[in-house]
């Protein structure tokens, strides 16, 4: 599975193996709307995108994405029938030093 940014997801659909997954980056945790530079679930689906990655670390510590926010958008891509790539949101240091369980 590679999981190109929204910009690059037809160029990447358009050269990549078909046997190979594309999945999103992220997605809103709103639906459709007036949410300037969000791209709601149901506009990935739209790319023929399936799966979706919610909660990495970068959006969490750069974003400040609470376990709300994650949430919030696990419905969004739920209601959409996105698959979940759930991320736990750890740091590098805190895997590093085993403290991610």
């Amino acid at each position: 599975m590679v999981l190109p940014g929204f910009l690059h997801l037809s160029l990447v659909q358009a050269i990549v193996n078909p046997a190979i997954t594309i999945g999103a980056q992220n997605c809103s945790g709103y639906g459709e709307g007036a949410y300037t530079g969000e791209v709601a679930a149901d506009h990935i689906k739209d790319y023929q995108v399936h799966h979706v990655m919610i909660g990495h670390s970068e959006r969490r510590r750069m974003y400040g994405e609470t376990n709300e926010i994650v949430a919030q958008k696990v419905l969004q891509a739920e209601d959409c029938d996105l698959g979940i790539l759930y991320c736990l949101g750890e740091t590098k240091e805190d895997r590093e030093n085993d403290r991610n369980e």
